[in-house]
């Protein structure tokens, strides 16, 4: 969660760095891709999207490549339909299958449309949720992002279902986040290692019967995408 300060800083910084010290245009062609860098990063930054996914769209997809084209694809083909239907996307499969890189997709996509986007985690919006107790400004802030047009929740992990001491107030306030964002007609999208099953387990009934009728379902399959990354490091520092 950004405060506003921390925002307007980086949009200084990033204007600077990008647009003011462009070699093409020095900041003064609105055509220059030093443009679109600068609004991706902008717009990164503010929704909390995870750094290394500020320039996804120019990224290969390598793993899960069908589900990508035939469901992810599609559904930012329809930004406008599916932000005024509320539908969202229900991300699963196991880590390093690529939901981070999905979600963040469609997040930025929608953000370069117009869309106002919010990412976080479950564990980070424990935490905010939390931080909030004592601190007016952080939770009118979270509110705030939470009334983002598109947000994601990452990491929705099925082992923080156990119920663990603290954390049954948290999981009451996801089910009230996803009821509010569905009787609102807003789109969440999940990613998650659990099933729409072991969700509804969790939360209940109607939680998962929110989720089977308004979100696009998008099982990825086995194989971690991580270790593509690592050998493509090892190659550049080792050669």
């Amino acid at each position: 969660m950004r405060t506003e300060s921390e925002s307007q800083a980086f949009r200084s910084e990033a204007e600077t760095r990008i647009r003011l010290r462009c070699d093409k245009c020095g900041g003064k062609d609105p055509e220059c891709e030093c443009v679109l860098k600068f609004q991706r990063e902008a717009d990164g930054f503010d929704a909390c999207v995870p750094k290394d996914f500020w320039h996804v769209e120019d990224m290969k997809i390598e793993h899960n490549v069908g589900a990508f084209e035939t469901r992810v694809i599609p559904y930012c083909k329809r930004l406008r339909n599916v932000r005024y239907d509320g539908y969202g996307m229900f991300l699963s499969g196991d880590n390093g299958v690529g939901k981070t890189t999905f979600a963040s997709y469609v997040l930025m996509r929608a953000m370069r449309n117009g869309w106002t986007g919010y990412y976080t985690t479950l564990p980070k919006l424990d935490h905010d949720i939390k931080r909030g107790f004592g601190d007016d400004t952080a939770r009118d802030r979270l509110e705030w992002y939470l009334g983002s047009d598109f947000v994601v929740i990452d990491e929705v992990a099925k082992e923080r279902f156990k119920g663990g001491p603290g954390d049954s107030y948290t999981r009451m306030q996801v089910e009230r986040i996803l009821k509010q964002r569905y009787d609102d007609s807003a789109p969440v999208i999940l990613a998650t290692n659990a099933t729409i099953e072991e969700i509804g387990q969790a939360y209940g009934k109607t939680i998962s019967s929110v989720i089977t009728g308004k979100y696009l379902e998008v099982m990825l399959s086995d194989g971690d995408q991580r270790e593509r990354s690592r050998e493509r490091m090892e190659k550049k520092i080792l050669g």
